[in-house]
């Protein structure tokens, strides 16, 4: 199978597919089919396709995107119409000679959830195609009449997207796709291990699944490595001595670095997020190089994962930055080689590494924390007394969703970049708004938001209210992603 990557911040996900399930990934040469995906581009402005794949006379599946622009190439219109963003409601059109693998998954007409993200739609199918799939007025599926190409206008590769992975399977199936043994996680460790280079590396833990499976992969490997705690002043209540706690019986030389004035004064009277983003990577960058001086370490080895290069605008040639991570702001001239073990790997797939490893459960399923950390949870300017807000804000709303049990992914409190009028006391203020953000998702690719009670959310408010300082209103963030991100900024 080639992937034809259009620049969909879901593309990986197609490889993500492949790879879990054994299916041979081809890289260019004699394809037994391919997939176009999703990406930022209007296809009626920006065609990136190849009109020969659709001459080939392999199975092509278009998503998103890609099925427009298959759309278009075989003599369709689309035009901008209503947008769809997150959940719609999908039904397939029972149709008469389907393809075997898709006649098992298309037996009824039962509307199923599926996830959408495109501005554009099909208006009139090309001559040679069937509706295969609405979304209410909508074509949400095609299909030609030789069953060989498949257009799919939700996002199947994604967690959220009902049959997903069983609409993929039956397009690999299709294709006569021949899967093969998935590797143990033990297996892909010993594989890492083994391509480990041999500087000394200096590695920036930070307490997370990541920074935390990338120290163990390399004490694993007997590579020599000196593990480093970075306090930038951004962290959560409590942050750097849970860390320490945490990491110490594991790391026994964990180095600890208090780095809080250097941080704050490199950001004050910042409130742009990208800059933010690109002084905190600078910081960090300069810092870990001074510490690997005095270490002696020939290498930087970072815990980068696959989200974090799609997201940057990394991942293709047509992909779009949604924002940057601060662990690939590194310069170019950067003095020491970079190591990034999973740079090709998911979350999910750190965690399995994690748990191979013997790392306890309360650290594989930690939630993620922002590498720039309270900085891209601070909506503007970053200061002592809004961190502190935000700090407060947040220990409240972690305390009621552990009483209350609910599971999230991901759940934080931020502040938002503007004051609102309240009353206290029978005295105007005008103060900070907290909002709060609660989500569920499977590979932070896709998320929707955590169903809280409104009497959990009441009880956050009135707490939050009555007990930070400064703070006149209380929100939540009610956006899956997408159409936003899981993080403000």
């Amino acid at each position: 199978m080639q992937v034809i990557d259009c620049g969909s911040q879901f593309a990986q996900n197609i490889y993500k597919f492949l790879r879990k399930n054994g299916y041979p990934i081809s890289d260019g040469t004699a394809p037994q089919g391919y997939v176009i995906s999703g990406g930022p581009n209007s296809a009626q402005e920006t065609m990136l396709v190849d009109s020969a794949i659709l001459r080939s006379g392999k199975p092509v599946l278009g998503i998103c995107y890609g099925m427009q622009a298959m759309a278009l190439l075989e003599g369709g219109v689309v035009q901008e119409h209503a947008r769809q963003y997150g959940p719609i409601e999908v039904k397939w059109q029972l149709l008469e000679q389907l393809p075997p693998t898709l006649a098992r998954l298309v037996h009824d007409a039962q509307p199923f959830q599926a996830w959408a993200n495109h501005g554009d739609t099909i208006t009139r199918l090309p001559d040679d195609y069937k509706v295969l799939a609405t979304s209410g007025d909508e074509i949400a599926a095609m299909i030609s009449q030789d069953g060989q190409r498949w257009g799919i206008q939700w996002h199947p590769e994604v967690s959220h997207s009902q049959y997903g992975d069983e609409l993929l399977r039956a397009f690999a199936d299709h294709c006569d796709l021949q899967p093969s043994p998935v590797p143990t996680a033990a297996e892909r460790i010993k594989s890492l291990c083994a391509a480990l280079p041999e500087h000394k590396a200096l590695i920036a833990v930070s307490g997370g699944v990541d920074s935390t499976t990338l120290a163990l992969l390399y004490q694993q490997s007997g590579r020599d490595f000196v593990p480093v705690f970075v306090e930038t002043g951004l962290m959560r209540a409590g942050e750097a001595e849970k860390v320490e706690q945490a990491l110490k019986p594991l790391l026994p030389n964990l180095c600890i670095i208090n780095a809080k004035e250097r941080f704050l004064s490199a950001l004050w009277g910042v409130g742009h997020a990208d800059e933010k983003r690109q002084i905190i990577g600078r910081e960090f960058a300069e810092l870990l190089q001074e510490t690997a001086h005095t270490y002696h370490c020939t290498a930087l080895a970072q815990g980068t994962l696959l989200s974090d290069v799609i997201e940057s605008g990394q991942a293709s040639a047509a992909s779009e930055r949604i924002k940057r991570h601060h662990n690939l702001e590194i310069p170019r001239d950067y003095a020491l080689p970079v190591v990034e073990p999973f740079r090709g790997l998911f979350k999910w797939e750190v965690r399995e590494l994690a748990q191979e490893l013997g790392l306890a459960q309360e650290l594989t399923q930690r939630m993620p924390f922002p590498g720039p950390g309270l900085a891209v949870r601070i909506l503007g300017e970053v200061t002592e007394r809004r961190l502190d807000m935000v700090r407060q804000a947040d220990v409240i709303f972690q305390q009621l969703l552990v009483e209350d049990g609910t599971q999230c992914s991901q759940a934080f409190a931020a502040l938002l970049n503007s004051k609102a009028v309240g009353v206290a006391g029978d005295a105007k203020r005008h103060d900070e708004i907290v909002c709060l953000r609660a989500v569920q998702s499977s590979d932070f690719m896709t998320a929707n938001v955590a169903p809280l009670s409104m009497s959990l959310l009441q009880r956050a408010a009135s707490r939050i209210l009555n007990e930070v300082q400064g703070v006149a209103r209380v929100m939540f963030d009610l956006s899956s992603k997408p159409p936003a991100t899981i993080e403000l900024e």
